[in-house]
């Protein structure tokens, strides 16, 4: 009994997880693919400026408030404010003539400050990609990054799990066998002294019934 169990336990097959192999190798690569997908919809997605939008994004980095022009101070930038006309981006000579208080001077001092840093914008043609299609894209593929993820750990979960359980079963079929042998060895040891008891025995009682004899002569 002792040495069929171990051979049960010693020739136990590792487990069968061969099913599992495809999937996670599938996962790998699609995980990795991720980011060859981002550069390519960035990529599709990305197209220059038109010259005006680029000439407003220009124009709207620069502030009145900012120029400290001459006459032009907090309160009339408050004043202009409140109409719409906060950055180069918003100044037009007809809406500031329309402001109470704002005179030609005023107006025209507006006006030249805008041309002056109008001047300075240069045209770039180079494919640009919107920060915002870039956080679309982002989101989309964390979704799915983290939906990956999730089956890439079940899966090896499902591994881990087969190992165990292979484990387990390897550690019991060897206690069997343990605790087989140790009950071998006990029957063989019991044996053994239950002989030597009856040797002994014997060697006691065998000069009484022999000598019997000579003690009647």
């Amino acid at each position: 009994m002792a040495s069929r169990r171990f051979s049960v336990a010693s020739s136990a097959p590792p487990p069968d997880v061969s099913d599992l192999r495809p999937p996670i190798e599938g996962l790998k690569k699609d995980l990795d693919a991720l980011a060859s997908e981002r550069e390519a919809k960035l990529h599709a997605c990305a197209a220059p400026i038109p010259e005006k939008e680029q000439r407003s994004r220009y124009l709207a980095g620069f502030r009145i408030e900012d120029a400290k022009l001459a006459n032009i101070g907090p309160a009339r930038c408050a004043v202009l404010r409140s109409w719409g006309i906060d950055t180069a981006a918003d100044v037009e000579e007809a809406k500031i003539t329309e402001i109470p208080g704002f005179g030609r001077t005023l107006t025209d001092k507006i006006v030249f400050w805008r041309e002056r840093i109008e001047q300075a914008f240069v045209y770039s043609a180079m494919p640009t990609i919107d920060p915002l299609v870039a956080q679309r894209i982002d989101r989309q593929l964390a979704v799915r990054r983290t939906a990956l993820m999730k089956e890439l750990r079940e899966r090896i979960g499902e591994v881990e799990h087969r190992v165990s359980g292979h484990m387990k079963m390897k550690q019991a079929l060897w206690a069997e066998v343990e605790s087989a042998f140790e009950a071998k060895m006990a029957a063989t040891a019991s044996r053994v002294f239950l002989r030597f008891l009856s040797g002994l025995h014997l060697k006691q009682t065998v000069p009484a019934s022999c000598g019997g004899p000579g003690k009647h002569a």
